[in-house]
């Protein structure tokens, strides 16, 4: 079903042909851009503007049709392309590679053999931090980047029963994903906050376990204490039938003894789980704590894991986290309001690290796109390798 969007300053509509939520957030941009540069895109007054995801995912096209253009192609990448050119003021009919706004998604489309992610999707759901369209937002980048395995945190109620038809379970099936379910949660909410999702047609679990922190900061409420915990899969891949005993996690947000105490506990249980299974691990997610503090530290000097960035032939070294974003209330979406990225890896929290050999890592890679950072205040990261 299509969805239109009337600009009257130029006469002009903008129509989501697919009927995908990522669709219609770009098309309420291209409404939104068009409006606002209407002095500057007299070409396309009087005309549709259609958004058609479908096409090659490397080029995006501008074709003319009966009463307007078709822009096509088969990534959100061809619709910022044009966003950004009628950002400028330019609009013209033609093939045009598609651009990207950050170093990461250089290589979100190149051949791999295998990629995993990790995501803190932030749990908030109230007036400026709408949950059901992030949630909607986040499928779709995960749905773009098409990790086999993604690991997420913060994922409460309030991303879940709170968000209805659009809780992120439901949009996750949507995108061709299924949650790892584990048996036990034995949390304060009785939710688990940091959840795998992967691939069916792609891997096969094999195995799952959830494990809240015994120690967790007396300074916050239950429900952040909830969502200090980690769950582990051990995934065997379709295509090269090797095994990944992969883990996501949510440490201590206030307390840097507390995350190491966490560190330990995460050690001793991954390690023994590795030491039944043989296969390698890639162990990450949101640490709340960098490189000089003590949970990574300590998993990185005392137990011999390696960070991922020190293994990889490309390494993003963007901060992992950001300012909230918030719903606009006059577009009806959720946007960024970060104006630019800072480049200081070391005081980034969130990490992935690796160890049990095995393992050819190639891309460490931060996704700080405008999509991605009006989803969360984390821009996702993904992790490219090979056996």
């Amino acid at each position: 079903m299509k969805k239109f969007l009337y600009v009257p300053s130029l006469n002009c509509t903008v129509a989501a042909k697919n009927d995908e939520y990522l669709s219609y957030w770009y098309a309420v941009r291209f409404a939104d851009t068009i409006e606002s540069g209407a002095d500057r895109l007299a070409m396309l007054g009087g005309k549709t503007l259609t958004l058609d995801e479908s096409g090659e995912r490397a080029f995006v096209s501008v074709k003319p049709t009966d009463g307007g253009y078709t822009v096509s192609c088969g990534s959100f990448f061809g619709f910022e392309t044009i966003l950004n050119k009628l950002q400028k003021g330019k609009f013209a009919v033609g093939t045009f590679p598609i651009t990207y706004d950050c170093e990461g998604d250089a290589y979100a489309l190149a051949d791999r053999q295998h990629r995993v992610m990790y995501s803190n999707v932030l749990w908030d759901n109230d007036i400026l931090h709408y949950a059901p369209a992030r949630n909607r937002l986040t499928a779709a980048i995960v749905k773009e980047y098409a990790p086999e395995i993604v690991g997420m945190q913060e994922c409460g109620q309030r991303k879940r029963k709170e968000c209805g038809i659009y809780a992120l379970e439901n949009v996750m099936s949507e995108a061709g994903y299924v949650e790892a379910r584990v048996q036990a949660v034995n949390n304060c909410d009785n939710v688990n906050c940091t959840p795998i999702f992967y691939n069916p047609d792609a891997v096969r679990l094999l195995d799952c376990g959830y494990y809240w922190y015994e120690n967790q900061c007396q300074l916050v409420g239950r429900g952040d204490q909830s969502s200090k915990s980690l769950t582990w899969g051990r995934f065997r891949f379709k295509n090269d039938q090797k095994e990944l005993l992969f883990v996501t996690t949510h440490m201590c947000t206030q307390d840097d003894d507390v995350r190491e105490k966490q560190a330990m506990e995460a050690e001793k249980l991954i390690t023994s789980l590795q030491s039944e299974s043989g296969c390698p691990v890639i162990f990450g997610g949101d640490f709340n704590g960098n490189m000089s503090q003590k949970n990574y530290r300590y998993l990185t000097e005392k137990a011999g894991w390696t960070d991922v960035r020190g293994l990889v032939d490309f390494c993003s070294h963007e901060k992992g986290h950001h300012a909230h974003p918030e719903f606009d209330f006059r577009l009806e979406i959720p946007v960024s309001k970060v104006q630019a990225t800072e480049f200081d890896e070391k005081v980034s929290v969130d990490h992935a690290l690796t160890f049990g050999g095995g393992l050819k890592l190639s891309r460490f890679a931060i996704i700080n796109n405008y999509p991605a950072r009006s989803s969360s205040d984390h821009y996702p990261l993904y992790v490219d390798f090979e056996y």
